[in-house]
């Protein structure tokens, strides 16, 4: 696969970012969040300050993406912290007023308790906002439900790189690393990780392989020849097939009606009829 656009500015936003935000959508699969995990680790394991994060809870049958106690289900939080040191009792009332288009936060102590004072106080800020933002597999905004629905205008303010492989993307992003012939979020962003001098470790690796081989059903007849070029990497990489859940499987099949009667199995056409076996 030839190298993608835009890398040379993707590395330079990459090098200037102080806090990297990685998304992808609601109902997420094997594929979404492998692809969000790897592009984690390999950009927290250079230094940087990362966050990864899904709206949706996650179950159990994730459990065997590396790093998947690491995603949140939460952005950062953008509060700004005013801390007192406190003492039980010592605060009467706390109340607010603006003037002079200051914000000013009164605190009144209790009658005979100590005065407070600059020097115990202290700011903190919960989280930094992000300066830029990975978003994967979603076709448009809206399929990062309340992320979307929350911050509607951090998308514009904040550059945004939309890494996808759906032919009906949205485009939504200041660079669209959008791939309408692979086959899996997965793939093309083991290209982009290689094309950004990432070192695919083991972990990573193992990831990307986990999500190439759930969206191609076990490299079915959906996979791209860009699959099997990724999977080669990954292995290379030290990547393992840890037995990815395919599509197929995602889907509840219920069980035949007589699945607990009594089967009976006939042998092939070159033994006789005296040879059927009844399995109670």
């Amino acid at each position: 696969m030839p190298i993608l656009p835009n890398i040379d500015e993707i590395k330079n936003l990459l090098a200037n970012a102080q806090e990297i935000l990685v998304l992808t959508h609601d109902n997420p699969n094997q594929d979404s969040l492998g692809a969000s995990l790897a592009l984690f680790l390999a950009i927290s394991a250079s230094g940087k300050r990362t966050k990864v994060a899904c709206p949706a809870p996650l179950t159990v049958k994730f459990g065997n993406l590396v790093g998947i106690d690491k995603i949140s289900q939460n952005l950062p939080s953008r509060n700004f912290i005013i801390s007192l040191d406190y003492v039980e009792g010592a605060v009467e009332k706390v109340s607010y007023n603006i003037s002079d288009d200051k914000f000013n936060l009164v605190i009144e102590p209790k009658v005979g308790a100590p005065a407070f004072s600059p020097e115990k106080i202290h700011y903190s800020q919960d989280n930094a906002n992000p300066d830029l933002i990975f978003v994967l597999d979603s076709a448009n905004l809206e399929h990062l439900g309340k992320f979307y629905q929350d911050e509607k205008d951090l998308y514009s303010k904040v550059t945004t790189i939309n890494i996808d492989y759906h032919p009906n993307n949205s485009y939504f992003g200041k660079f669209n690393l959008v791939d309408t012939t692979a086959s899996s979020v997965s793939e093309i962003t083991t290209f982009l990780l290689r094309d950004l001098g990432f070192a695919l470790t083991e972990d990573v690796a193992t990831n990307l392989l986990t999500g190439i081989t759930f969206a191609t059903n076990n490299f079915g007849a959906s996979a791209s020849p860009g699959a099997f070029e990724t999977a080669a990497i990954c292995l290379k990489a030290g990547g393992k097939r840890l037995g990815a859940v395919s599509k197929k499987e995602t889907v509840d099949q219920e069980a035949p009606a007589d699945w607990l009667q009594p089967k009976i199995f006939k042998s092939g056409s070159s033994l006789s009829s005296k040879d059927e076996t009844t399995l109670l």
